[in-house]
């Protein structure tokens, strides 16, 4: 049964997908292909599903925001640098790229 999902991430509201098994097509609430598909939703003819699209960070972005902007560490690279590289040590442990 083809799939109509919503997809709820912060770079699509108010969009649809709906997959088919065979190809994938998006629809705005509002066009006609949104009416037919909910009228298809409502006859139980495809299934509604909720779907979410939120992108999910990359290794690089989420220890870009952990180690803090660059003048702070040159700071703590300042006063205590044995400090600083225990805290990026544990940035990195916490945030493994992948091999």
């Amino acid at each position: 049964m083809p799939q109509f999902e919503k997809l709820s991430g912060d770079d699509l509201p108010n969009r649809f997908r709906i997959t088919d098994g065979t190809k994938t097509t998006i629809a705005n609430i509002g066009s006609d292909l949104f009416y037919e598909l909910e009228q298809k939703a409502a006859n139980g003819d495809i299934e509604v599903v909720l779907v979410d699209d939120t992108p999910v960070p990359t290794v690089d972005e989420l220890r870009i925001a952990a180690y803090g902007p660059i003048g702070d560490q040159l700071d703590e690279i300042y006063h205590d640098i044995d400090a600083w590289k225990s805290r990026i040590a544990a940035v990195k442990a916490a945030n493994p790229k992948a091999i």
